[in-house]
């Protein structure tokens, strides 16, 4: 489903209600509303054959890619081109019945299930934050400030209702995680500590990987979070 699509649904969720959004032959991609970090976070499941769900979180879909890199990096060139494709808003379950057929020596997941979680990761973030240079559109009041005096959680209001958000350092807020994607498929091999550390302890990606991977592609959707507003 594009990511526009989808969007309205996990909004739309109710609190503590869960959601199946992907199936595959092998694995079950959730949603469940949580409020967790701001109203309408939601946890996102993975229900693999034969296990119970847990929670997959960016850092095991980053050492998956750092996996596939690393074992098949021609392949992998295929998955990090949709991966770009997804971060758009393209619908991944088309993107993925081009990459059925590949075959990883080393991973944790299908570069399917990759796909359909690593949507819903962007999703979350795009739900949790507002971007900077948006905050003259949405800010009602700050809550708190870093050292620096820039506000880190503000009262927003999107959809017609204020709520609580953290301020995002990049724009889409979504690109928060596409930057670590990229620096996985950029990187140096080696780079998979810095990579997780600093993914685990929320530091911003290095600057470099704002930049796509590659040329041919679309623009970005504008922030998730406006199109919501004007619903």
């Amino acid at each position: 489903m594009k990511m526009v699509e989808l969007l309205p649904r996990l909004w739309g969720l109710q609190k503590n209600k869960s959601k199946t959004v992907y199936k595959t032959i092998d694995a079950q991609v959730t949603a469940t509303r949580t409020d967790k970090i701001s109203p309408r976070d939601f946890g996102v499941g993975l229900v693999l054959r034969g296990k119970s769900k847990f929670r997959p979180t960016h850092v095991r879909l980053l050492f998956d890619l750092h996996l596939k890199r690393r074992s098949e990096p021609d392949k992998s060139e295929k998955l990090f081109y949709a991966l770009e494709k997804v971060y758009e808003g393209e619908d991944p379950k088309k993107l993925a019945s081009e990459l059925r057929n590949l075959d990883f020596r080393m991973q944790f997941d299908s570069a399917e299930v990759n796909l359909y979680y690593a949507q819903l990761l962007m999703i979350e973030q795009e739900f949790n934050y507002v971007p900077r240079g948006e905050l003259r559109n949405y800010l009602m009041k700050i809550i708190k400030k870093n050292k620096q005096g820039n506000p880190t959680r503000i009262l927003a209001k999107i959809n017609g209702k204020t709520m609580e958000k953290n301020v995002a350092y990049v724009t889409p807020p979504r690109d928060f995680l596409m930057r670590f994607i990229r620096w996985t498929a950029r990187g140096e091999l080696e780079d998979i500590d810095t990579i997780v550390t600093s993914a685990v302890r929320n530091r911003p990606p290095r600057v470099q990987y704002r930049n796509r991977l590659f040329e041919d592609l679309s623009e970005p959707l504008p922030w998730i979070l406006k199109l919501l507003k004007k619903r």
